[in-house]
């Protein structure tokens, strides 16, 4: 068996500097994800098919860098010129060298744990710094976080002034859990790039927060921008990284805390007030977080992004006309822009500014790239009017594209609604048959049912779903609209089955918590079991009306009508639902008071009065 050792024990030093020169020129010129560089590997690329030429050939090309003409260093004097030096080559021992080469042939083989056997004990070993930065980077590509932090450490111990041996160093320390050790060099790396005037604050904590994204869990990052503050009291964008990451990680307090602080600091940062409007709004702050979107835009009131961003927070908050107003000013800076006219649009409509809306809308004929919203929104104009037929001929001009489900969807509507169900009823077939969206085509069966439910046939409303499932088992609205029509049936059991699948797709769901509590409540003896639902749902939110109701009557199967009456007067006050009007008038009646059980049913609005469990109650009770 040949000694690779021995030749290469015996080159040149210079040589020998060449060599790791080589082995550490892919990853820096051609990106960490690569061994070779793409020279090296046009020259090896015809022997990769026979392996034992291949490895010979290798070795071959090695030696040949090993024993070839020694490189040079080119550095320019004072007068310009060109001075060439000798490289400084370090001192590599035969066994050195040998593990160099194997952990490169393993490399390249894509065996990254045979490769790391033998670069680390090189990297040990041996005082050059680009050795244990080759092991480094190589551990860090094959996520070998332990190795890697090995690797790092020896890297920073052999070039302390080297950042890129710092930054691999944070990764491996964030890889490996420690974002507080981690934090520590992130403030050497950051003053480092401060002292060399290379970095400003700024730019040094948006370097730090890119390691962070793509290196650290976000709680991790949290905990190292905190540490952070401790040394940065005074600087504004450590605060508001810390700010964005305590919301991404759910830590609203501490990200309000860091965002006030920021607006501390600095009093006209717009952006600051757009983070304090967000966090407060996911508070459930809602008015605060209106009044510091308002104080960002009065600050920056050319910034009509920031303005679009006000407004689409009022239309969230049902403060529709203050949204118009603020529409109202976009539209007026820029007329032509689309965004605009579609919002304002649709606020003059549901102002009941038709004519308005109209030149709005038309607005967007002019240009090619937007007459197919023109259409599809003038179509909308003619819903408003109840001109039915135009809005269908509109609708039916609207091109494939991004409006164009969405217009036929409400061609079906129209149908249905002008009691022509057989039309709407064959073009939801239709749309269903070329429709490959999965989430679309879900939208075009769950219509198809309600119009049957609303036909009253539910028996063709749970075949239209059951055949939905067939072909979407894991859709969450085709199962809710399963279990509900279920229970319609009186197929209790199949019904309490679905809803049950829509928790194990989506164990927060408090549509499906409320529903399979209630049902399990009406419909059978399970009181217990239908309580722990309801509560469930509860505790997501419990100023829901309907919630409320079904909490109610729960404890009045339970025997519990003091607690029943306390609820149902609760949910009645909130919604004069007939639903909840019967419940608590049965209440009522059951504790002797039928008169004012009477006075809730009279409480129902006349067009509601009709309602089928509320008839049903009245004139089982006053049998």
């Amino acid at each position: 068996m040949i000694d690779v050792r021995r030749p290469l024990a015996n080159a040149g030093t210079t040589a020998r500097d060449n060599f790791l020169t080589w082995l550490n020129k892919g990853l820096e010129t051609y990106g960490q994800n690569r061994l070779y560089s793409n020279t090296m590997q046009r020259q090896l690329n015809k022997f990769v098919n026979n392996r034992l030429l291949y490895t010979v050939s290798m070795l071959a090309v090695l030696l040949m860098l090993i024993s070839g003409c020694a490189s040079v260093d080119k550095k320019v004097d004072a007068s310009g010129t060109v001075v060439k030096k000798e490289a400084v080559a370090p001192d590599l021992d035969p066994q050195t060298l040998y593990y160099l080469l194997a952990g490169e042939l393993a490399g390249h083989q894509g065996d990254m744990n045979t490769a790391l056997k033998y670069y680390l004990p090189a990297a040990e070993n041996n005082d050059d710094p680009r050795i244990a930065a080759r092991a480094a980077r190589i551990a860090i590509y094959s996520k070998q976080n332990k190795t890697a932090l090995l690797a790092a450490q020896r890297w920073v111990a052999l070039a302390p002034d080297d950042k890129e041996a710092i930054k691999v160093l944070i990764v491996a320390l964030l890889r490996n859990n420690q974002p507080e050790t981690a934090s520590i060099w992130m403030q050497d790396l950051i003053e480092r790039l401060r002292e060399n005037g290379k970095s400003t604050n700024k730019q040094a904590f948006a370097m730090v927060a890119k390691l962070l994204q793509t290196e650290a869990e976000t709680a991790d990052a949290v905990l190292v921008f905190k540490a952070l503050t401790k040394h940065y009291q005074q600087s504004p964008q450590v605060y508001l990284w810390l700010s964005r990451y305590a919301m991404q990680a759910n830590q609203y307090d501490e990200a309000l805390k860091a965002v006030s602080r920021v607006i501390e600091l600095e009093p006209e940062n717009a952006k600051a007030y757009v983070l304090k409007g967000r966090l407060l709004a996911l508070s459930g702050k809602k008015e605060d977080a209106l009044a510091a979107m308002l104080i960002a835009v009065n600050k920056q009131p050319d910034d009509f992004v920031l303005r679009k961003q006000y407004a689409g927070m009022l239309i969230r908050q049902g403060q529709l006309a203050s949204a118009k107003a603020q529409f109202e000013i976009l539209f007026k800076a820029s007329p032509d822009d689309r965004e605009t006219i579609i919002s304002l649009g649709i606020l003059l409509l549901e102002q009941k500014q038709v004519d308005r809306a109209v030149s709005i809308f038309k607005r967007l004929l002019s240009n090619p790239k937007t007459a197919n919203e023109a259409l599809y929104y003038l179509a909308r104009v003619d819903e408003v009017k109840k001109d039915y037929e135009e809005a269908i001929e509109r609708y039916k001009q609207v091109e494939r594209g991004r409006l164009y489900f969405d217009a036929q969807l409400r061609i079906a509507n129209i149908y249905a609604h002008l009691g022509k169900s057989e039309k709407a009823i064959s073009l939801l077939q239709e749309l269903a048959l070329r429709e490959d969206n999965p989430d679309k085509k879900a939208k075009v069966y769950l219509m198809h049912g309600r119009l049957l439910q609303n036909m009253g046939d539910n028996k063709a409303a749970m075949a239209v779903y059951k055949s939905a499932l067939d072909e979407l088992p894991t859709n969450v609205e085709l199962i809710y609209a399963h279990a509900l029509t279920a229970e319609s049936l009186d197929m209790i059991d199949s019904a309490v089955a679905s809803f049950k699948r829509v928790l194990e797709h989506d164990p927060q769901n408090i549509q499906a918590l409320n529903a399979l509590g209630y049902t399990l409540a009406d419909r059978t003896d399970r009181f217990q079991e239908a309580l722990d639902y309801i509560l469930r749902a509860f505790k997501l939110n419990s100023k829901d009306a309907a919630i409320q109701d079904s909490l109610g009557w729960v404890h009045f199967r339970l025997g519990n009508l003091k607690e029943a009456l306390r609820w149902l007067e609760k949910a009645f006050n909130v919604n004069h639902d007939p639903e909840i009007a019967a419940h608590l008038g049965e209440v009522l009646w059951s504790m002797g008071r039928p008169d004012d059980a009477r006075k809730v049913w009279q409480g129902v609005a006349p067009e509601q009065q009709k309602h089928r469990i509320l008839i049903e109650t009245i004139k089982r009770l006053e049998q």
